[in-house]
């Protein structure tokens, strides 16, 4: 069904005839991993010499600490588990629950979900759903997790996100906006980014890793934004859940 770069998506059925998503490491991938974390440790003085004052030190640490722990499909299974507790009582968001029994470190089997691709206008037009109505349920259902619950799913791409009837988001940013396209405007994106950037460097500031996946939060809703035409107001459901 899918494929990235630490594991492949496979469709299967369980002998009661349940259908499920199976996720299954590449075989080899843990030392795969250690090569590229050193050869990123290797290559971070280069960098901080071409770019005096950037502060990255402890995104790579962040990147070090969460990506080994990406490789335990166990952890992924619990992870799931927790932020379908944080939004069980919303009725637009469904997070798959997990077959415990087949699940193992290496295979992670979770409950099929069969929706439309969250960045298909088309199939989500044709099939009665408003875009920006899915937009809406994405920006409200991740600020609740950011900003209430500080837990969150923070790898939001198009293949983890599909769109159920009603709408429902099925789930396999905090910046500065001026205008109500914000999220979905990537020179918004990239301004507030530059600007982040530049008070990190005049002021010596070391920036904590969990703001390193609210920003890949940010950054990969901003594309879903943009291919959705999103009009949200995500300052207005940032308030709602402050």
């Amino acid at each position: 069904m899918a494929a990235a770069s630490l594991a492949q998506v496979h469709r299967g059925r369980l002998r009661d005839g349940r259908d499920v998503a199976v996720k299954v490491l590449y075989p080899g991938i843990e030392d795969e991993v250690r090569r590229d974390l050193g050869l990123v440790r290797f290559m971070l003085p280069l960098v901080l010499r071409a770019r005096r004052g950037l502060e990255i030190e402890s995104v790579v640490d962040e990147i070090a600490r969460t990506v080994p722990g990406e490789l335990d499909l166990t952890v992924e299974a619990r992870n799931a588990e927790r932020v379908g507790a944080v939004l069980r009582h919303r009725g637009d968001v469904v997070v798959p629950g997990i077959v415990w029994e087949w699940t193992t470190r290496r295979v992670l089997v979770m409950d099929y979900v069969d929706g439309i691709k969250i960045t298909d206008r088309r199939a989500l037009r044709a099939a009665g759903i408003d875009p920006n109505a899915v937009a809406e349920i994405v920006v409200d259902a991740y600020c609740e997790q950011v900003l209430e619950a500080g837990f969150f799913q923070a790898d939001p791409h198009p293949g983890n996100l599909l769109v159920l009837p009603g709408p429902r988001l099925a789930q396999l940013f905090l910046g500065t906006t001026s205008s109500e396209r914000g999220y979905a405007d990537f020179r918004l994106v990239a301004q507030a980014d530059h600007r982040l950037q530049a008070a990190t460097a005049a002021n010596a500031l070391t920036v904590p890793g969990d703001v390193t996946l609210v920003a890949r939060v940010m950054g990969t809703l901003s594309g879903i934004g943009r291919q959705l035409d999103s009009r949200v107001n995500v300052s207005l459901s940032m308030l709602l859940h402050a």
